[in-house]
């Protein structure tokens, strides 16, 4: 082959270019191995091994991203269908159905359920109905009280003649009026003496008192307020307090609004 007169001259620069390039492999090498922070927007890190600093499960995790789902968005404002609903007040009828009567030695009403009605003697003699929700009660023990609950607290169970247990009510949504003495019913000879008598109680009272404590007990009053004491045999020696709504609750009605407690 006829080389010409560039032969000579030509083989140098080729092999002269061709070391350059050999040269340069280790660099070209080096350029393709970027740190994660160098891997430009959009670039697929998935490949990743576990606790490879340049996975996307460790990134995601460091970094918060949103994809993560390690991560569901902390500081995000909650969403208002996740927000739990208030229970809706449904007020029955105190009626031979519904009461509990509590009477002997020591005993309980079912949960969500307070004194009503007390007899008027020494006791411990009552009857617990069923309160209108189940966010009434706090849902934590009664405590022994004796003869008077605490502040905001309500008789729902006894443990001995005039020695009465007592749970609180939750004071985020409800208050108690202040206690009153109950009303007189029936036709006994003295437990009415120095208080009124129930006659401003709904129709559908008439039947429940026909068959309560023989012949004569003391009800809450106004209807539907809850005993919070029982100091002695007589209707003036009982407390009844008014559940009543605190208005703090959006929704709600205003403070001091009576709570709907029966079907009239």
């Amino acid at each position: 082959m006829d080389r010409g007169t560039d032969g000579p001259e030509m083989l140098p620069r080729t092999w002269t270019a061709c070391l350059f390039v050999l040269g340069a492999l280790p660099a070209c090498m080096e350029q393709s191995f970027h740190r994660a922070e160098d891997v430009p927007p959009g670039a697929d890190t998935a490949a990743g091994e576990e606790g490879d600093p340049g996975s996307s499960r460790d990134t995601a995790a460091d970094t918060g991203d949103a994809h993560s789902t390690e991560d569901p968005g902390e500081g995000e404002p909650p969403d208002e269908d996740d927000e739990p609903e208030l229970p809706e007040h449904e007020p029955l009828q105190c009626n031979t159905e519904t009461m509990v009567w509590m009477a002997g030695s020591s005993g309980h009403c079912p949960a969500h359920h307070a004194a009503y009605m007390m007899d008027d003697g020494n006791g411990p003699n009552f009857i617990c109905c069923p309160l209108p929700a189940e966010d009434i009660l706090l849902q934590q023990p009664s405590e022994t009280r004796g003869t008077s609950c605490a502040a905001d607290e309500v008789i729902t169970g006894f443990v001995g003649q005039y020695s009465y247990r007592c749970t609180a009510i939750d004071t985020t949504r409800y208050q108690l009026g202040s206690p009153e003495e109950p009303c007189y019913f029936g036709s006994g000879a003295s437990g009415g003496s120095g208080v009124s008598g129930c006659s401003d109680h709904p129709h559908s009272w008439d039947v429940l008192q026909q068959n309560l404590f023989g012949s004569d007990g003391c009800s809450g009053s106004p209807y539907g307020a809850l005993f919070v004491s029982h100091t002695g045999k007589d209707c003036e020696d009982q407390r009844a307090a008014q559940l009543q709504y605190t208005g703090a609750v959006p929704g709600d009605p205003e403070a001091g609004t009576p709570v709907e407690m029966f079907l009239d």
